[in-house]
C-alpha cells in the first residue's frame, strides 16, 4: 500500500512513486546547500594576503569554490583551492565540505563521503558538511544518524526550512510523526506556503490518524499548484480512512491515470476497489500493480484478501502468507480501511 504506518508517502527510496518526489527533496536541500556554502568561512578574508598575481588567483578559487555556483566548476576550484598555502583547519573543513557538497549534487555519494567525513573531522560543526551527509543518509536508510546530523545544523542554523523538512522525514522514518508534524509546521512557519512541505505534513498527520487535518494540507497543496497524481493519492488514502469512499475513489483513480507507471498509485485504486468489494476492479489493479513490481507486498495482500472471500482458500492464504513475509504489518495498514479477509 503507497503511503501507510511505516511506509510513509514522505520520501521513500523502496517505492517507485517515490522517485520523482526523491529527485524534488534533492533539488531542494542540494540547492540550498550551495546557497549555505559554510557563509561564516566565505566571509572571512582569503588566507592568503597580498597584491601579487598569485594571491589574486587564490583568492579566486577561494571565491569560486565556497561562494557557489555550476557544481562541476566549484568541485574544480575547490580541489585547486585544498592546496592553497595557508589554510587553517578550519579554512580545510570548510573546502572539503563544499567539495563534498557539490559531489552530492552530482549523485556521487561515493565521492563525496569522504571529504564530507574529513570535514567534521576537522570541524565537527562545519554546517555544510553536517547538511550534506544528512541528505546521503536520508536517501540511505539510517534516519537517526539524519535527525543527530541536522540537529546540530539546525544550531548552527535556526528555522532552515531545507533542514526542517529532511528532519521531518527522518523523524517520519525513525517512527516519531509527533516529532515530525512539529518539523514541518516549523518549515512552514519560516516558508509558508509551500506545496511540498504542506504535502509532506499532510502525510504524516495522516500517519497519526488526522484526516481531516491531512486533507486541509492537501488541499492547499493543490490549490498552491502541487496537484500531482502522488499528492491526489495521498488525500485518496485519507479519505478512504474516514470513510469517504466516493471521493477516494474518484482521487485514486486520478491518480493512476495521470501516473500509469507508478504501482503504488495502481494498488491504492485497487485498494478503495476492494473496500467496495469491487472484486474484478480491484484484481486487475492489484495486477497491474504487481506487472510492474513484483512482489508488492500491499497488492500481494489485497489479491489474497480477494481470492479469500471468492472461496479461493490456498491461493489467497499463499498471497497473504507472501505479503506478511514482505511486510509483516500489512495487515494492520489494512484495518485502517476496515478491511480484512
Amino acid at each position: 500500500m503507497h503511503s501507510q504506518t511505516g511506509r510513509s508517502a514522505i520520501p521513500n527510496v523502496d517505492n517507485g512513486c517515490d522517485v520523482a518526489v526523491n529527485r524534488v527533496m534533492r533539488r531542494l536541500l542540494l540547492a540550498a546547500l550551495l546557497a549555505v556554502a559554510t557563509p561564516a568561512a566565505a566571509q572571512n578574508a582569503m588566507p592568503v594576503v597580498g597584491q601579487t598575481a598569485e594571491a589574486t588567483v587564490h583568492a579566486q578559487l577561494w571565491e569560486s569554490c565556497l561562494l557557489g555556483g555550476a557544481p562541476l566548476s566549484v568541485e574544480h576550484a575547490c580541489t585547486a583551492a585544498i592546496s592553497l598555502p595557508g589554510l587553517s583547519e578550519r579554512d580545510t573543513a570548510a573546502v572539503l565540505a563544499q567539495r563534498g557538497n557539490v559531489r552530492a549534487v552530482l549523485g556521487q555519494w561515493d565521492r563525496a563521503a569522504p571529504d564530507l567525513a574529513r570535514a567534521l573531522e576537522l570541524n565537527h560543526e562545519e554546517p555544510t558538511a553536517l547538511l550534506a551527509r544528512s541528505i546521503g543518509q536520508l536517501e540511505r536508510g539510517d534516519p537517526v544518524r539524519v535527525i543527530v546530523d541536522l540537529t546540530a545544523f539546525l544550531r548552527w542554523s535556526p528555522g532552515h526550512a531545507g533542514a526542517l523538512n529532511a528532519r521531518a522525514i527522518a523523524n517520519v522514518r525513525a517512527g516519531r510523526p509527533v516529532a515530525a508534524v512539529a518539523d514541518f509546521t516549523e518549515a512552514l512557519r519560516r516558508s509558508p506556503n509551500h506545496p511540498l512541505l504542506l504535502h509532506n505534513r499532510g502525510n504524516a498527520l495522516r500517519d497519526l490518524g488526522r484526516n481531516e487535518a491531512a486533507i486541509r494540507d492537501y488541499n492547499l497543496a493543490m490549490q498552491l499548484g502541487g496537484g500531482s497524481a502522488r499528492l491526489l493519492s495521498d488525500r485518496c488514502l485519507a479519505r478512504l480512512s474516514r470513510g469517504d469512499v466516493v471521493m477516494a475513489e474518484a482521487d485514486c483513480d486520478a491518480a493512476a491515470t495521470m501516473a500509469p507507471g507508478e504501482p503504488g498509485l495502481i494498488e491504492n485504486a485497487g485498494i478503495v476497489a476492494l473496500k467496495q468489494n469491487r472484486y474484478e476492479k480491484a484484481l486487475a489493479a492489484f495486477a497491474g500493480a504487481l506487472a510492474i513490481r513484483p512482489n508488492l507486498p500491499w497488492s500481494l495482500y489485497g489479491r489474497g484478501v480477494v481470492r479469500l472471500r471468492r472461496g479461493d482458500v490456498p491461493s489467497g492464504l499463499a498471497d497473504i502468507r507472501e505479503a506478511q513475509a514482505l511486510a509483516p504489518r500489512v495487515s494492520d495498514d489494512f484495518e485502517r480501511f476496515g478491511i480484512r479477509p
